[in-house]
Order: structure tokens, then sequence, then C-alpha cells
């Protein structure tokens, strides 16, 4: 007999490798809460999130943020398989939008250690890795009901998981699809209950035949309050599409003619050219026809956002 590990990997393989690429775009309600004196103040963001992954690697992913005051922010990552790339659009307090462009060795921020796409795909990951890869080393804790569904219950450790915190997955025993993540300092925190993030399915559903929650939620606690969550998002699958084929262009970004470009690969500086003119772009994650689109770097210009702009060399100087 099928142990619940090698049961929960097969299912949650034939879901992973049964497409060539998935699109997804999210709608993210987060509000922040925070203590002032003896009061609690609030402040909220929405997020819009379109990802696109393919089998072979490419990837696309906006990040568009509205705050509770209106300040816009969008963030843009890319690969195309061989060179990553890192877009901040921001708009200045005189109205004048300012845009960088960092390329990367790595995609968004999987270098912090885990896969790097909105929720509840993220959840479908360890750290880097499919989920179906890690469950074999994974510790079976047992079971739990989640949505009235049966789950299986496996702690990855960061350890084993090469991953930041251990980690709980509640997988739904039909499907293996996650239901519940809780994520934990340590050992300790985990005996006690006390996770810093909670993510939880509010639905289980079905899109092109595959088993995916389109709404959830997530909870994320301070170590010093682990009663009463500081942020809360509520995430909306508003749509998801598989096996589409995209132009490599779509993995490439496309820097207006301001921009300013900072490659940590080189450790080069580009300026914006002044002569250079705005080109207007009406979707955000923009095709254009293909190219090496690094060739083109060294003679992009633009106006860059000054606090990502600083930080982004200060970082980089302090590397050298």
């Amino acid at each position: 007999m099928e142990t619940p590990n090698a049961l929960a990997a097969e299912r949650l393989a034939w879901l992973m490798d049964s497409w060539t690429s998935v699109e997804v775009r999210t709608l993210v309600a987060m509000r922040n809460h925070q203590a002032s004196g003896d009061e609690m103040q609030y402040s909220s963001t929405t997020t819009t999130n379109h990802y696109i992954e393919t089998v072979d690697g490419k990837r696309a992913f906006e990040e568009h943020t509205v705050s509770s005051d209106g300040a816009p922010m969008t963030c843009n990552y890319y690969t195309d398989g061989t060179q990553s790339a890192t877009v901040y659009i921001g708009t200045l307090p005189n109205g004048e939008e300012t845009e960088s462009v960092m390329i990367r060795r790595s995609f968004g921020m999987d270098d912090r250690g885990w896969h790097h796409c909105p929720e509840p795909l993220m959840y479908f990951y360890a750290g880097l890795r499919p989920l179906h890869v890690v469950l074999a080393d994974a510790d079976y804790l047992g079971t739990s009901r989640h949505l009235d569904r049966d789950c299986h219950v496996f702690l990855v450790d960061r350890t084993a998981g090469k991953i930041q915190q251990d980690t709980v997955y509640h997988l739904d025993q039909a499907t293996a699809i996650p239901l519940k993540v809780c994520m934990y300092q340590d050992e300790d925190t985990r005996a006690g209950d006390q996770p810093t993030t909670v993510w939880a399915a509010k639905s289980f559903d079905e899109v092109g035949g595959r088993p995916f929650p389109l709404n959830s939620e997530q909870r994320i606690y301070l170590a010093d309050n682990p009663s009463k969550p500081y942020i809360e998002r509520e995430i909306v699958v508003e749509s998801l599409t598989f096996d589409q084929s995209y132009p490599t262009s779509t993995f490439q970004p496309t820097p207006g003619p301001r921009a300013r470009v900072l490659n940590e690969i080189t450790r080069e500086f580009t300026p914006p050219k002044e002569e250079a003119t705005f080109t207007e772009v009406s979707q955000p994650i923009r095709a254009v026809p293909n190219r090496n689109w690094s060739d083109s770097v060294p003679t992009l210009t633009l106006g860059f956002g000054l606090l990502v702009l600083t930080t982004s060399v200060v970082l980089w100087w302090r590397r050298r």
C-alpha cells in the first residue's frame, strides 16, 4: 500500500505536470493593523496580479498596487530563460511617472528562497521546488479537515525543504491540492501552534478539469502578538488559464525610453538619455517583436523613482 506521502506526491505531480503553461490573474485586498499607543491604526492596499509561467521556465509577473492614500506602484518581473529583469514603475509627488530597470541573475524574489508567484499558486511549491518533489522527505502528521474535506497533513521543515520556515501543509486527500498552509519560525512555535503565517482556502473549485482554490485568505502574525494578525489579505483568483502559447517577447521587458538601468550582473549603470520621449503602452505585461532585449539595454533611458533607485544603488554598492 502506498504511503500518504507517495499518494499525495503522485496526485499533485499529475496536476503540476499536466500543463504546458499557466496564467493567473488575482485581486488581493490587504489590511495592515498597526498599534499607535493605545489605539489601533489601519492602512490598506489593493493589488492586481498577472502571472504567466511556462513549462520551459519562462515567467512574467506584474504586480500593480494602490495604497489607501491613492499612491500607485507597479513591479514587473521577467525571465526568458536566459536573463531576468525587474521593472519598477511609480509616480513622483509632482505626478511624473518614474521607471527603473534592474537586470538580475534570478527572477523576482526567487533569491529569497521561494518560488515568486501569486497566492495560491505559491503554495503549490515548497521554497523553490514543486511541493510534490519535496513530499517524499516530509513528515506525515496525520489528518485534518478543511472546507468539510478530509486532508493529509505534512511537515516540511526548513532544513529538509531548504526553505525559510517550518511549513505544515494540509493537502486535500482526493486531489492533494493545498487547502491550508501554516508557517512557523521553529519547533517551539510549532508545538505552541503560534504560526507566523496562515493561508487557507475559502473555496474548493475546478478550472479546466483541474482543482484549484479560487478564493482564499492569508493572515500574518508578529512574534510578540501571536493571537492577532497584523496583516490580513483576501485573495480572489479572477481568471485561470492553462496550455496557452506566448511569444518569447512576453517574458522580456519593454522599458520606457527614459528608463534608468542598473545591471546587477555587470555592475553597470545606464543613465537616461535626455532626448528620449515616452512611448504609450496599453498592456501592463507588454509583448514586443522577438529580439534579444539585453542588447538594447545600454541605450535605454528613463526617469526613475528616486527611492527605488537610491535603494538599489546602495545595495549594489554594498555588495561590491
